[in-house]
């Protein structure tokens, strides 16, 4: 089976931000999916800041993991 390690760790990872940005326990104020996103200068849709680094802490753990995986 071939698995793009990028794409799945941003799948997981996105889906783990949802997860801890919408709970009840996150300081973050967002309160929707569509809060969670901004358009730089480009017009290109992307995450909010602290969004981001949420999504970038779940995406090194996801990848990670997938690599360690990979090695066995």
């Amino acid at each position: 089976m071939n698995i793009n390690e990028v794409e799945l760790a941003s799948n997981l990872a996105h889906n783990a931000t949802k997860d801890e940005i919408f709970s009840p326990l996150s300081d973050l104020e967002i309160t929707n999916e569509d809060d969670m996103w901004e358009e730089d200068e480009n017009e290109n849709t992307i995450y909010k800041d602290k969004v981001q680094d949420v999504f970038n802490r779940w995406y090194d753990y996801f990848y990670d993991e997938i690599t360690k995986c990979k090695e066995l």
